[in-house]
């Protein structure tokens, strides 16, 4: 029986395997301290000038935190449901698929996407903090940011698998244009509203 969860140990008891290893650990670390020095320092910030922008601040950089330590909890469920499942979520391709247009224009379209995201964070973020306070308005910016992240990183990764196949110059430069591509359309839907 394959043991991925847990594991039996000499006396015959279960005990579960740690989500985080070494490298996880450390992370997790500097990310809990910087987290919590950042959330000091706009705490400190608050208090001194009574900015609720600040309590803004503090909301999504902890969130922002929270999601960092979750991913590698997110990457063993990944694991455990089976790589196949997520690989058809993404629809990667495979090496046969040809490059063609509407390969492109799929591509091109979903950072396009992620553009529209940025610019719909710069026009509404002020609206909800006036609404709804800084603390929904720091969740609401952190839901929009990683929506828009992930949108744009799951569009990136299947274009630049289909570069696989070819030698890693032509995939190198795919992979750093794409990538440029990417944060330029980020930046230009952000740009164009602030």
């Amino acid at each position: 029986m394959n043991e991925t969860k847990s594991e039996l140990n000499s006396g015959g008891e279960q005990h579960l395997n740690g989500v985080y290893g070494g490298w996880e650990l450390l992370i997790a670390g500097v990310v809990l301290v910087v987290v919590a020095l950042l959330d000091v320092a706009y705490l400190q910030l608050y208090l001194s000038g009574r900015e609720p922008v600040y309590v803004l601040s503090a909301v999504m950089i902890s969130a922002l935190g929270g999601f960092i330590l979750w991913l590698p909890f997110a990457r063993r469920r990944i694991e455990a449901a089976g790589e196949t499942r997520f690989s058809n979520f993404l629809a990667l391709p495979d090496n046969e698929v040809p490059i063609t247009f509407p390969v492109v224009s799929a591509f091109l379209g979903e950072q396009a996407l992620g553009g529209f995201l940025g610019s719909v964070l710069m026009l509404t973020t002020h609206g909800v903090f006036s609404n709804f306070g800084a603390a929904i308005a720091g969740i609401y910016c952190f839901a929009l940011i990683v929506l828009a992240i992930t949108i744009t990183s799951f569009s990136l990764l299947r274009f630049v698998v289909l570069f696989a196949r070819y030698g890693w110059a032509t995939y190198g430069v795919i992979a750093v244009s794409s990538l440029i591509v990417m944060f330029g359309f980020f930046w230009a839907g952000v740009r164009s509203v602030s």
